[in-house]
């Protein structure tokens, strides 16, 4: 039986050439195809998993609070002082104090005009370290009431204290440090001859070197007055 040879373009050479073809391609290893881009894809998967794992797990530096997988700035000092809530600001990227009214600064420490920061015995009647009151200062004796949700004070004036908020201080009576003290100072010390100090609650003549007496208006011993002042002899 004779061999022939087909033409390179005959259809009979094309057929044979399609076939080949077709069988290599059904040859090629299942894992090239299709296990190669799968295990890129679960390579992606995972990094991206034990990237988030970490982020979760991993402490943040003081002053810094978690939220979600990163850390923020946290502004929130002393717990926003019971005033307030702790809050993220997206527009800031941090955590800040929302104060209540009327407390106001960042950790919402101070009050709002009109009204005054009580401290003391009477908040803690209400469990509070310090609360804001409608008014303004007292500097008297400040007693509480809460009404709607709002702290109302009412001043009552100590010895030697006047006005509405106890702010001036009578007759005979010296403001030292928002107080009112009893004054001996004015009509009894010699002018240049001694100091008004406050002593034991009372602002009293404290002779200066070389004076002595009620009002300091004599020399003690080894002085003599010389120009209205006590000078050694």
């Amino acid at each position: 039986m004779q061999n022939t040879l087909s033409p390179p373009n005959s259809p009979a050479l094309t057929s044979s050439v399609a076939s080949m073809s077709k069988t290599n391609n059904i040859s090629e290893p299942f894992w090239r195809r299709f296990m190669l881009p799968m295990i890129a894809f679960a390579a992606i998967i995972v990094s991206t998993v034990l990237t988030m794992l970490i982020h979760y797990l991993a402490r943040c530096e003081p002053g810094f609070t978690k939220k979600g997988l990163y850390c923020y700035v946290d502004n929130c000092k002393n717990s926003c002082s019971a005033h307030g809530s702790c809050q993220f600001s997206k527009l800031e990227n941090a955590f800040y104090c929302a104060c209540d009214h009327p407390y106001t600064s960042s950790d919402c420490s101070k009050c709002k005009p009109s009204h005054s920061l009580i401290t003391g015995e009477e908040p803690m009647k209400f469990n509070q370290r310090f609360v804001c009151a409608e008014g303004p200062e007292c500097h008297g004796t400040v007693a509480l009431k809460l009404e709607n949700g709002t702290f109302k004070q009412k001043c009552t004036c100590k010895e030697g204290q006047t006005g509405q908020q106890c702010e001036t201080c009578v007759e005979g009576f010296k403001m030292f440090k928002d107080n009112c003290y009893k004054n001996t100072c004015e009509s009894n010390c010699y002018q240049n001859r001694a100091d008004c100090i406050l002593v034991e609650d009372i602002f009293q003549c404290v002779c200066k070197e070389g004076h002595t007496g009620k009002s300091c208006q004599k020399c003690e011993k080894d002085y003599k007055m010389k120009d209205g002042k006590c000078a050694k002899k």
